[in-house]
């Protein structure tokens, strides 16, 4: 039985090939190839294609799919832009991650954002931003998770900041907020 190609088949291979060993590059090549046929991506083609995009640190691409979402009516859906600010950061471009998230309604900055944010810094060595950026959360209201602080405490080993990095553990054991004790051996239970 043949099937006519559609988006959800060439989403779902793109998807699939980006989580093999070196299949980022392939799943780009079935983007282009959806392209060429003629049909739309979606939000969920976009999101699998930034996958492969921050894989291979593709920040020319990335930022083609940021356009192409804009273009289209997707560039302001929630679950789209904290990838973004995801990718752009892993891929060291902090003047577009920075944008993407400003232009975020401050309701809408959900724990994913900062904490990709964050760990963006922390990953390319700006501790000191990692760390205000942290601050900035606490002072939002909103609720860090663990992998936030898995991305804070990151950020401090890259630097050589372990006193901070204790600190953070410290106040989040006192304050009985779940944090990163378990990953410094604090936890008390």
């Amino acid at each position: 039985m043949d099937v006519e190609p559609n988006a959800s088949t060439f989403t779902a291979i793109s998807l699939g090939l980006s989580g093999l060993e070196d299949g980022s590059f392939k799943a780009l090549s079935f983007y282009r190839r959806m392209g060429e046929a003629g049909l739309k991506q979606d939000l969920v083609t976009l999101l699998a294609l930034l996958r492969a995009c921050v894989d291979l640190a593709a920040l020319s691409l990335i930022k083609e799919i940021h356009g192409y979402a804009i273009r289209n009516g997707i560039g302001l859906h929630s679950h789209l832009r904290s990838p973004l600010v995801d990718a752009y950061g892993r891929s060291g471009y902090f003047v577009n991650a920075q944008c993407v998230f400003e232009t975020t309604s401050t309701r809408e900055r959900d724990v994913v954002a900062w904490s990709s944010l964050i760990y963006a810094y922390g990953l390319h060595g700006d501790a000191a931003t990692a760390l205000e950026t942290f601050e900035q959360i606490e002072m939002v209201k909103v609720q860090p998770g663990g992998l936030t602080f898995l991305a804070v405490l990151k950020a401090c080993s890259h630097a050589g900041l372990a006193d901070e990095a204790l600190c953070i553990a410290y106040e989040r054991n006192t304050d009985g907020l779940e944090g990163p004790n378990r990953y410094v051996g604090l936890d008390r239970s």
